[in-house]
């Protein structure tokens, strides 16, 4: 949107807030100066972190996909913020999923790491109790705290759940399953 504006940015005035080092990354590579990186990398942590900064006067727009968890919003609105949230992308199946679930219910994998809910919803969305079983049966591992609790919902126990919610995070989860 604002390539096709012929904006960045870099030419506003809005201060960045983020969840996590990946989405902190990803607009560092657009130009952005991210002015907040919440602690927890969810969005109560992120709720918390700009109560902390926030002034009445402000106002916030979540840009987010179209379909997420309620509890920044919640949470940003029950303190009284002026807010606007856009979904700015649907999140959907990649091509070849279901033959990855297929994959999953013939025991092909060691491991499965769900870096978040969605990852988990859109591979469920291919298959019945099947897979589910088939995942209760397999190593998992969780990115963090929100997929560990998607996954419990689902009925399958993470059988480890990263400390940190980075790509060395998920790494240690899974060499800790697998011990020398």
């Amino acid at each position: 949107a604002l390539h096709q504006a012929q904006a960045t940015i870099r030419s506003t005035d809005t201060r960045i807030a983020a969840i996590g080092a990946g989405t902190t990354r990803a607009l560092e590579r657009h130009g952005a100066t991210v002015d907040l990186v919440s602690e927890e990398s969810r969005g109560e942590g992120l709720a918390r972190a700009l109560l902390d900064r926030f002034r009445k006067e402000q106002s916030v727009l979540l840009i987010r996909p179209e379909k997420a968890r309620e509890a920044l919003p919640d949470a940003l609105r029950c303190a009284g913020v002026a807010l606007d949230v856009v979904a700015f992308y649907r999140n959907v199946a990649a091509p070849g999923v279901e033959r990855v679930a297929r994959d999953i219910e013939d025991g092909r994998f060691d491991v499965v790491i769900f870096t978040s809910p969605s990852t988990l919803l859109r591979l469920l969305e291919c298959g019945g109790a099947e897979l589910i079983g088939a995942l209760g049966r397999n190593k998992t591992v969780a990115i963090g705290g929100v997929t560990a609790d998607a996954l419990r919902e689902a009925g399958i126990v993470a059988s480890a759940v990263a400390a940190e919610p980075t790509e060395t995070g998920i790494v240690d989860a899974v060499c800790a399953l697998f011990p020398a």
